[in-house]
C-alpha cells in the first residue's frame, strides 16, 4: 500500500485539509493547503547554502466556505485563495539586487505584467511553511490541477515570501483573509492608504539615492540587506515594523471590545510575536514600535517607556557599522525625545 504524502513531503498540486477549531466565526471550515513549486524560489533557496538538504515548502490556501471538504475539481477551483501578503505598485521591483541598476531591473522585466488593484496594492498568494508540526491535523485530499490566482503577484526573492508559523496557523491565516480578502486592513482606510502609498514612495527615492552613491563609488553598501532586512532608515521601513502597527491595532480593537487590560493585551502581543523577541535585531524594533503606537493611544506606561527607549539604543548599535547609521539615528532621535517628554499614565 502507498503511503499518502504529507503536508512536509509532497508533490506541486497535492492538497491538504486543516480543519478550524479555534475561531468561532469560522470553527469548522477548513483551510486548504495546495503544494506549489517556483523554480526560481527553489534555485534561490538552495544556493543559499550548497549543503542544505531540506525543501522550500511553498504552498497556496483557500478557505471552504462551509463545513465540508471539498470533493472535486470544480469545488475546490471555485473557492477563494487568501491574500497572504500586499505589496504597494511602488515597491513592485524590490528589493533591488545590489547588482544591477534599478534601470536595468525594469529593462529585464519590461514583460511582467503587474495587476494593482484600486488601493495600488499586488497580493502574494505563495506561504513558506516553517517548521510543520501536528502534521497529522492535516488531511489529505489528493492532487489536482487547480487554476492559480488571475492577479498573483510574485515577490523576486523567496526572501519575500510570507512565512507561515505553525504555532498560530488559524489567527494568521484567518487574518490575512479579514485583512486582505475582506479588507478589514487598516491600509484599505482612506487615511492608511496615503500613509503607506506615501512611505513606498519616499522608501524608493531613498533607495535610488542610495543607489546612485553605491555607483558613483562614494559608498560602498549591499542593498540586499539581509542581516537588517529594512528598504530604509525611516521607523517603520522593515517588515518587523509594519507588522506591529498593523498587529498593534487588530489587538489594541480586540482588547477595547472585549473589555480586557493594556497590560493584557501587551502580553498578547508579546505571545504572538514570541520568535522575533528571540532575535537581537527585530526585539528593538518589536519595543520601539510598540512603545511609538502605545504613545499614540495614551497607553504608554512607564515600563514600555523605559523598554523603548534601550530598545532604541540597542537598533542604534546593530546599524553602527550601516552608510546610512547617521540617518537612521535621526530618526529614532525624534521618537527618542517624544518618548523622554511623555507623560505616562500611572
Amino acid at each position: 500500500m502507498t503511503k499518502s504524502p504529507t503536508i512536509k513531503n509532497c508533490e506541486a498540486g497535492d492538497v491538504f485539509a486543516y480543519k478550524i477549531e479555534q475561531d468561532e466565526e469560522y470553527k469548522g471550515r477548513y483551510l486548504l493547503y495546495i503544494r506549489c513549486i517556483v523554480d526560481e524560489y527553489e534555485k534561490e533557496y538552495q544556493d543559499e547554502s550548497d549543503d542544505r538538504e531540506d525543501t522550500l515548502l511553498t504552498y497556496r490556501v483557500k478557505l471552504t466556505n462551509d463545513c465540508k471538504v471539498p470533493s472535486s475539481q470544480k469545488e475546490l477551483d471555485e473557492l477563494p485563495y487568501i491574500k497572504l501578503r500586499y505589496f504597494t505598485y511602488e515597491r513592485r521591483h524590490f528589493p533591488l539586487s545590489g547588482k544591477k541598476t534599478y534601470e536595468q531591473l525594469l529593462e529585464e522585466r519590461k514583460d511582467i505584467k503587474f495587476y494593482p488593484d484600486e488601493y495600488g496594492y499586488l497580493y502574494c498568494y505563495i506561504t513558506d511553511i516553517y517548521k510543520p508540526k501536528n502534521i497529522k491535523k492535516f488531511e489529505y485530499l489528493g492532487n489536482y490541477n487547480l487554476k492559480t490566482p488571475i492577479k498573483e503577484y510574485l515577490p523576486f526573492t523567496y526572501m519575500h515570501v510570507e512565512m507561515s508559523s505553525f504555532k498560530y496557523i488559524e489567527e494568521n491565516m484567518l487574518k490575512y483573509y479579514r485583512d486582505f480578502n475582506l479588507k478589514q486592513a487598516y491600509c484599505y482606510t482612506k487615511e492608511g492608504n496615503k500613509e503607506i502609498r506615501e512611505n513606498a514612495r519616499r522608501d524608493v527615492e531613498f533607495s535610488l539615492r542610495l543607489e546612485k552613491l553605491m555607483n558613483s563609488g562614494k559608498i560602498k553598501f549591499d542593498i540586499r540587506n539581509r542581516k537588517l532586512n529594512y528598504w530604509s532608515e525611516s521607523l517603520y521601513g522593515n517588515d518587523v515594523a509594519e507588522d506591529l502597527r498593523s498587529d498593534y491595532k487588530k489587538f489594541y480593537n480586540r482588547s477595547v471590545k472585549n473589555g480586557t487590560s493594556n497590560q493584557e493585551m501587551i502580553d498578547e502581543l508579546i505571545d504572538y510575536y514570541e520568535e522575533y523577541l528571540e532575535d537581537p535585531l527585530d526585539e528593538p524594533i518589536f519595543w520601539m514600535i510598540l512603545a511609538n503606537e502605545q504613545m499614540k493611544k495614551k497607553e504608554l506606561t512607564k515600563e514600555q517607556k523605559e523598554k523603548g527607549l534601550k530598545a532604541i539604543e540597542e537598533d542604534l548599535e546593530n546599524w553602527k557599522d550601516e552608510e546610512v547609521f547617521n540617518d537612521r539615528k535621526a530618526v529614532l532621535n525624534k521618537l527618542k525625545k517624544k518618548l523622554e517628554t511623555y507623560e505616562c499614565k500611572e
